[in-house]
């Protein structure tokens, strides 16, 4: 039983995650340019995945515990927040300057 419902919490955290990807799409790109960039997106997501998710266990296994890898992938996580950040500030300029060469 304990598998199906861990299976289960997996399933639901992946598709929140995944979710992600089409949102910024939208919110990044023209409707002419969202597919394009939503392929791009979800091919990097899949890249970091299959890249990343053995590095947890390695990185306990080269230590000796879990601490230095929740460091790490907190660094990281942090490190994505001000990209994501930083892409959102740069498509709102492109938006604003694009709405004002309109009017």
């Amino acid at each position: 039983m304990e598998k199906k419902k861990n299976r289960f919490y997996y399933w639901v955290i992946c598709g929140l995650c995944t979710l992600g990807i089409s949102v910024w799409s939208g919110d990044m790109a023209s409707a002419d340019k969202f597919p394009e960039v939503l392929r791009k997106l979800q091919i990097i997501y899949a890249c970091g995945a299959l890249t990343f998710s053995s590095m947890p266990g390695v990185i306990a296994d080269m230590t000796g515990g879990y601490i230095p890898a929740y460091i790490l992938f907190s660094i990281l996580i942090f490190c994505s927040l001000v990209g994501i950040i930083a892409a959102y500030r740069e498509s709102g300029r492109k938006i604003a300057s694009s709405q004002k060469t309109k009017k």
